[in-house]
């Protein structure tokens, strides 16, 4: 079993509208994401953010549709997804209307280590 760590994004929305994006993390090789805790204030109700993976080499992965409402506070899990290669982001963006509020992101997850491939490949935590 390995211990659950977490890292904070706080972001001020000021009226983003719709397919703006907020980059909020860097994520390296060999984290795991198992769920995001998601605390809002003064939010814009009725619209919609979705919180997805960028990676390089890879489509966006989404992980969460969250619909907004003036105040949001809990924890999503999420399906367990591994970050296999570096460059990869947690990325928020505007699925509808103009949004504004304040909001704190924090992301539960693993360090599960990669697999390093190469003459002398390694396994790294």
């Amino acid at each position: 079993m390995r211990s659950v760590r977490i890292s904070e994004s706080a972001v001020t929305l000021d009226n983003l509208v719709k397919d703006d994006q907020i980059r909020l993390f860097e994520l390296p090789p060999g984290m795991r994401i198992n769920a995001l805790q998601i605390c809002g204030s003064e939010l814009s109700a009725e619209k919609t953010l979705t919180f997805a993976i960028q990676s390089p080499s890879l489509l966006d992965i989404e992980l969460l549709s969250l619909p907004l409402t003036e105040r949001v506070s809990g924890v999503y899990p999420v399906a367990p997804l591994t970050i296999r290669e570096q460059g990869g982001s947690l990325v928020l963006n505007v699925a509808s209307g103009a949004v504004s509020g304040r909001l704190s992101v924090l992301v539960r997850y693993s360090v599960i280590g990669y697999y390093v491939n190469g003459p002398c490949g390694a396994f790294l935590f």
